[in-house]
């Protein structure tokens, strides 16, 4: 990347996850997890953990931030976090069809078949987005999420975050021009 754009590698959490509330999550350079790491290895505060947006099928999901964290932790980080640190670091891949059904309710996207009252241009675009509020609260898509659609932003961001490489045929290149993910995508060959 460059020194604007740097990778997401080096993740600090607090040791205790809070119940409710926002987690604090904070992304460091490699320098600065350098320079900090003795006192991650003392400290009982806060944790280290080492991340890698997930850029091919075969990788592992390192998501949850359980794995390679100082000291040690088994505690993954919630659902909302990992969607969002995903969607941030530019993960090509996800990880199960749950986490797909997340990343598409918080980008107000319906790529399931629609009820003949909805199928009309004001209320959904061509890829997917669901622009309408009370079609949305219709489509089951409450909570978080986006007003106006983030297609094209997400697009030109994972991009960049590319160095302009194509990602049409991963999971996230699917979704966000409006193709729907069959559980083939995700190493199933059995549907739902």
């Amino acid at each position: 990347m460059d020194n604007f754009l740097r990778p997401v590698e080096w993740l600090v959490t607090p040791s205790v996850l809070p119940s409710s509330g926002p987690l604090p999550l904070v992304a460091l350079s490699p320098f600065e997890a350098n320079e900090l790491l003795p006192l991650f290895r003392r400290t009982t505060v806060t944790r280290l953990h080492i991340f890698h947006a997930r850029s091919n099928l075969s990788s592992r999901s390192l998501e949850s931030l359980c794995s390679f964290s100082l000291p040690n932790s088994s505690t993954p980080i919630p659902r909302s976090i990992s969607l969002q640190l995903n969607l941030f670091s530019g993960a090509l891949y996800i990880q199960d069809e749950q986490s797909y059904r997340d990343i598409c309710k918080t980008l107000r996207l319906h790529l399931d078949e629609l009820p003949d009252h909805l199928a009309k241009p004001e209320i959904i675009t061509s890829t997917c987005f669901v622009k309408d509020s009370k079609a949305r609260i219709e489509l089951g898509m409450t909570g978080p999420g986006f007003d106006d659609s983030p297609l094209p932003f997400l697009r030109q961001f994972i991009t960049l975050r590319r160095y302009g490489k194509g990602f049409g045929p991963a999971h996230m290149g699917k979704i966000l021009h409006g193709i729907k993910l069959e559980p083939s995508d995700f190493g199933r060959s059995d549907p739902e």
